[in-house]
């Protein structure tokens, strides 16, 4: 704790030097990836202080920070300030660009973080190479954003948001974004929409700092400053009844009565998602008052997305067709193979006294006895679709495999679910956008949305659950997932270590790995549909065995898809 301290402290102190502002309490600091103060850029945060009216841009942070993908845009505009005060401070400060040098030069040195999300590390690695006089290494279409994002040394703070404006609008969002002007700082206090993934693991070295709410004595106290600090980055999470709140009115109404949920969370938050929340909900709305900002902004970004998804998809739909045709072919030719009548075990029909003994000491409920024409009969297929952010660029041609697998299963009277996972400030959740009886809403797919973290374990565990409410014999989990765990909420820490480790990177695959394990123990078949780069294909891998189809054209999915199809299938 002490090192920590020392570093917050530093940290204060740098920018306090560069503010020239003793008295300043800032609501950013920066660490490098070491966990040490950043100095060159808490001499950029200083100076932003010192240059700019800080409370008007707080104002264009805070909104930021509402908005989906708020974190790249806060990243954004902590690039293009830290461009327009070097050039205001260089000739003051002499030592700053031997500073930024240092910088770029660090920077450069590391290697790609692949939880940070690609265009920023893009964009922030081309701006450390023209820092050191280098060539970038960007397309057309990026080098236009940084060239935009680099604000010049003469701008005043007006001219920043300006320009920061036409920028977002431009290249990310359409609308009225001028309108944080009507933001007052009461909005800094909602703890819901705190920054997430400071620290290395989002691939941001600012943190916010609250500076409310302390006693007389700690504000008068540096390092219970520090102290609180470091709890509220690290510790601090919204009340679950916020959580719940702004969760329900974004994706609709629970499934479950709250003392259910109370129940399934006692069963599943376990372990390495002790803490977290979870949601279950089939986008159904009960609308009870004037929906709020966030709520308002989050439909209208999922109904964007719907006709985007399905933009695509009639732009595709030949090949989708297609696609759906040849895997139907392949599903059915499998199920030839089992038409022969079957004697199995299951837990109703006629009794085998047999196998009795099984119950009382197995707790085994398959002691009964039943003749099918077909084992088919007794098959249910859940199809889970990672709805994080890192699926962003990719969501409506997700939404389209999620359909063929979902049609041709369809086709083929196959029981088929299909649910999308994502998290939100520790929040897991679960979207049932078509269930079993559904036959005729395999459309209702193209409602995916990708958006916020992804707890892959939990999801796997509620996936689960859902699952065994249905008492079918044999069960296949078909996940379309980058294999790219990742979530604001970290897993508790251990006994004798002191702090909780983050959910993600090699704790994140081992966690999922394991729930994968677990459910194929449990007689579930789990395969991958791999939606992901080449970099995270080791993970995927360590994840799912050999139980994984990689798609590189929609022309190759009947073929890999349906060959694990059809191989667990055969194995009933």
């Amino acid at each position: 704790m002490k090192n920590r301290e020392i570093a917050e402290r530093r940290a204060i102190n740098q920018i306090w030097n560069a503010a020239q502002d003793y008295s300043l309490q800032p609501v950013y600091v920066a660490f490098d990836e070491d966990g040490d103060a950043d100095f060159y850029f808490n001499t950029v945060i200083g100076a932003v202080y010192h240059y700019f009216q800080f409370e008007t841009l707080d104002k264009m942070f805070t909104y930021l920070q509402r908005r989906q993908d708020g974190e790249l845009y806060v990243e954004l505009l902590w690039l293009g300030l830290e461009n327009c005060v070097f050039g205001k401070a260089k000739d003051e400060r002499p030592a700053m660009a031997e500073l930024r040098r240092a910088y770029a030069e660090k920077f450069l040195a590391r290697p790609k973080d692949h939880v940070v999300e690609s265009l920023l590390w893009d964009l922030k690695h081309a701006h450390c190479q023209r820092i050191l006089g280098q060539a970038d290494d960007l397309d057309e279409e990026k080098r236009k954003i940084l060239d935009a994002l680099e604000f010049p040394a003469d701008c005043n703070t007006e001219q920043v948001t300006d320009r920061m404006d036409r920028l977002l609008n431009q290249y990310f969002f359409k609308g009225h974004f001028k309108e944080f002007e009507e933001l007052g700082g009461h909005i800094s206090d909602s703890p819901f929409f705190w920054p997430k993934g400071w620290g290395k693991r989002a691939g941001s070295a600012l943190r916010r700092i609250d500076w409310e709410g302390k006693t007389t004595e700690e504000k008068d106290s540096l390092m219970g400053k520090a102290r609180k600090l470091y709890q509220r980055l690290t510790f601090s999470r919204p009340s679950a009844k916020v959580v719940r709140a702004y969760v329900e009115s974004c994706f609709g109404k629970s499934m479950f009565s709250t003392a259910e949920m109370t129940e399934i969370e006692k069963k599943l938050c376990t372990e390495a998602h002790q803490e977290c929340l979870l949601h279950f909900t089939r986008g159904e709305f009960t609308e009870t008052g004037e929906l709020t900002r966030e709520a308002a902004e989050q439909r209208e970004f999922a109904e964007k997305q719907r006709e985007a998804n399905e933009a695509y998809f009639q732009a595709n739909e030949s090949q989708t067709m297609l696609a759906v045709n040849k895997l139907t072919e392949r599903i059915r030719n499998a199920i030839l193979l089992q038409l022969e009548p079957t004697v199995y075990r299951t837990r109703a029909g006629n009794l085998l006294a047999g196998k009795v003994w099984r119950n009382v000491y197995l707790h085994d409920e398959r002691i009964f006895e039943k003749t099918s024409d077909s084992q088919l009969d007794t098959l249910t297929v859940d199809i889970l679709l990672d709805g994080s952010a890192s699926q962003r660029e990719q969501q409506a041609k997700v939404a389209t495999q999620g359909f063929i697998i979902a049609e041709s299963l369809t086709r083929c009277n196959i029981p088929v679910r299909v649910s999308a996972f994502s998290s939100v400030s520790g929040c897991t959740v679960m979207q049932v956008l078509r269930d079993y009886h559904d036959i005729s809403r395999n459309k209702d797919i193209l409602h995916f949305l990708a958006a916020g973290w992804n707890r892959d374990g939990l999801a796997l565990r509620a996936a689960d659950y859902l699952m065994e409410q249905e008492r079918s014999e044999h069960k296949m989990l078909i996940i379309l997932s980058d294999a790219h765990p990742n979530d604001d909420q970290p897993m508790p820490s251990k006994e004798g270590f002191h702090l909780p480790k983050d959910y993600g990177g090699e704790a994140g695959v081992q966690d999922v790995a394991e729930e994968v394990s677990r459910l194929r123990r449990k007689g579930i078949w789990v395969i991958s549909v791999f939606t992901g780069n080449d970099r995270d294909l080791p993970a995927a891998h360590k994840i799912y065995g050999r139980e994984l189809a990689r798609i590189r054209s929609v022309s190759w999915f009947a073929d890999t898809v349906g060959r694990l199809i059809q191989e667990r299938i055969r194995e009933m």
